[in-house]
């Protein structure tokens, strides 16, 4: 009995008998190109098998020894003591499939007759046409049924037209899995869309980093933080947007902006973040294809592909490229998002969780175990950059580099920097902006206080420019756009800190009540200065005080007083006088200068002496205009008309109570 063989060895000389025309000659076998090495390693075992049962039998003579001899044989192969190198590939089998791989090689060593012939790698499995076509419609639909039940339905579908299926459970399994193997691109695209067969069935372009370097081209994508922050416009928690730029050679995140919602000004924040870090402008900014990136701000076109761009990108000399949209192979930041969840975001107590079935427990109902045990710290956005850089830089940047061998991601990101940029260009460009108010305590702004000497005095609106990732201190511009002063935040100070406080709380006091003081001495030096140079002019009070209205002495003088009509004429009414001839003005003792009391003055002396046309334009065009006209004729005519209605009205009540028999009845007594 042969004991001992390899699956994939065949004991004794194997040979194959070709017919000829002269009779039958041996020739070793081949093994065939077509068949797969698993299906091969298969069919060498069961021939291993077959011949070791020969042999066992060829030491019985009779058929009851044989019987015996098949049921021993069966059972010593079963245990796996009996050949184990062909037990571990073909497994347990029973005397019947031995005997029927026997008559098989009907006498002849050709192993390839005992392949399998389920084998969907070597030729289709049999399913008659409707199981076909029925079963095909159910495995290519976008609802992504199992197999198993798509079998269920086909045989349902055939038993109602009357026909039983003649192929078993695992054959229609054996098919769907042929079907899925040579066919795969169909299948993913009927079952998983366009984006799933652009990812794993279509090959990608492969990209050689070495012909670029560190700030050549940035990759810019959005991450919807899977952590709590807390949102700095309305103290709630929120879950942010951080927008990163990531250099594409050192594979280093070289900046990134974290804001409430991505909008164009986020992407300008991160954008001038990273020219900052990079200390130099980037060449190439390859990112997203949405809305924020496509905005007018940035290109000032619809069409992406046209030439000449004119917004932020070309005033910095950097050329835009966007990724096609939802093709998230070509963009290579986002495996650094996949390492910023792994290792950074699950860290954080107010992480919320990749998906809905990531959250964590204390999020889940009727936890409330882990509710009350959860640390509900929500960091701020200021405390988020700092956590941010320092996992960068003590973590990620200490990564091997992808792109240069030997050598860490910080390490090729610190080499390839620039020499440094202007700053000043750069907040102008791309802070974002709000109008704020000046108070007494500088800019009020997200619940801090902004200060700086230059907007003392100052009590008008001003454009603040400012960066969420750094809130130490905002730009100051008038609305015109001129830059006033960099106001740094005014932190509060201790309560009592000469009794409780340390000495820096006390040192920083004394240092704003000095600044205090100061302040106040300018503004009385100031106020001398500007009252000593005044001292010797005097206000025309004699003047103002032939303005101002007279006081009454009682209510009842104060009460509307008839006025003659033939005083308030008015003046279009008057008779023009001829205009005297050139050189005489006809009018004696007129003022050279007319006093400077909104030409009451001249008005009352023309009243008395006439006017000329000149007088008559300055009447209509200039005097009818002012205040002084509405006090001295407008107003008296108002009151006047006012008078005589109600006296009028009054004579009528009168007249009507004398005439109904009602008059004023005087009590002395009685209720």
């Amino acid at each position: 009995m042969a004991d001992g063989h390899k699956g994939s060895v065949v004991s004794g000389p194997s040979a194959m008998s070709i017919a000829s025309g002269r009779g039958a000659s041996t020739l070793p076998a081949l093994p065939s190109p077509s068949i797969p090495e698993k299906l091969r390693a298969i069919a060498l075992a069961r021939f291993d098998l077959v011949k070791a049962w020969k042999e066992h039998r060829a030491l019985y003579g009779s058929p009851k020894s044989l019987l015996k001899a098949d049921r021993d044989f069966e059972k010593a192969y079963n245990t796996g003591r009996l050949l184990p190198d062909v037990f571990k590939v073909v497994g347990s089998v029973d005397i019947r499939s031995i005997k029927r791989w026997g008559q098989a090689l009907n006498g002849t060593d050709d192993w390839t007759r005992l392949v399998p012939a389920w084998s969907c790698e070597r030729r289709e499995p049999s399913l008659t046409d409707d199981e076909k076509q029925i079963f095909q419609d159910c495995l290519l639909q976008p609802n992504r049924l199992k197999i198993g039940e798509a079998t269920k339905i086909t045989k349902q579908v055939l038993a109602k037209r009357g026909a039983l299926p003649p192929s078993s459970d695992r054959n229609f399994r054996r098919w769907a899995e042929w079907f899925k193997t040579n066919n795969g691109p169909i299948w993913t695209l009927m079952r998983d869309g366009e984006k799933a067969l652009r990812e794993t069935q279509i090959f990608s372009i492969p990209r050689d980093t070495s012909r670029i370097a560190v700030g050549d081209i940035i990759v810019a994508d959005g991450h919807r933080l899977n952590f709590q922050v807390m949102n700095p416009f309305t103290g709630k928690p929120c879950r942010a947007t951080l927008l990163g730029y990531k250099d594409w050679k050192s594979g280093n995140l070289a900046g990134f902006e974290i804001m409430v919602e991505e909008n164009t000004q986020c992407i300008a924040s991160a954008l001038r973040q990273t020219i900052i870090h990079l200390r130099k402008a980037p060449k190439v900014a390859y990112q997203d294809n949405g809305k924020a990136f496509r905005a007018k701000f940035f290109t000032s076109t619809e069409n992406l592909q046209e030439v000449g761009i004119s917004g932020l990108f070309g005033r910095l000399g950097i050329t835009p490229v966007f990724a096609a949209p939802y093709n998230a192979k070509a963009k290579p930041i986002e495996r650094f998002w996949k390492e910023f969840t792994g290792k950074f975001e699950r860290l954080l107590p107010s992480f919320t969780g990749s998906s809905v079935e990531d959250k964590p427990a204390w999020m889940l109902r009727n936890e409330k175990f882990h509710r009350q045990a959860h640390n509900g710290y929500v960091p701020t956005i200021e405390e988020t950059v700092d956590m941010v850089n320092a996992w960068i830089r003590d973590y990620w940047e200490k990564q091997p580099c992808p792109h240069a061998k030997g050598k860490t991601i910080g390490a090729v990101f610190h080499e390839g920097q620039g020499p440094g940029v202007d700053l000043a260009a750069l907040d102008d460009l791309m802070l974002a902006v709000e109008v704020k108010k000046i108070g007494p305590n500088g800019i009020r702004f997200l619940k801090a206080d902004y200060y700086d000497d230059q907007l003392f005095g100052l009590r008008e609106r001003v454009v603040i420019r400012y960066s969420l990732s750094d809130l130490t201190s905002v730009r100051v511009y008038d609305l015109d756009g001129h830059f006033i002063c960099a106001a740094n935040r005014f932190n509060p100070v201790h309560p009592m800190a000469a009794q409780l406080g340390d000495a820096k709380d006390l040192a920083e006091v004394k240092y704003l009540q000095k600044k205090q003081r100061n302040l106040h001495k300018a503004v009385v030096k100031a106020a001398r200065e500007m009252i000593s140079a005044r001292k010797d002019e005097a206000l025309p009070w004699n003047d103002v005080i032939a303005v101002l209205p007279k006081t009454p002495d009682s209510p009842e003088a104060a009460a509307p007083q008839p006025v003659p009509l033939e005083r308030h004429i008015p003046v279009e009414a008057l008779k023009k006088e001829s205009p005297a001839p050139e050189g005489v003005t006809g009018q004696p003792d007129r003022p050279e200068y007319w006093p400077l009391d909104g030409g009451i003055t001249r008005y009352r002396w023309h009243e008395e002496h006439g006017y000329t046309e000149e007088d008559r334009a300055w009447f209509d065009n200039e005097f009818k205009l002012s205040s002084a006209y509405r006090m001295l004729v407008i107003e008296p005519e108002k009151d006047r008309l006012r008078y005589e209605r109600e006296r009028a009205e009054s004579e009528e009540k009168t007249c009507d109570s004398r005439a109904t028999g009602h008059g004023h009845i005087t009590r002395t007594g009685g209720l």
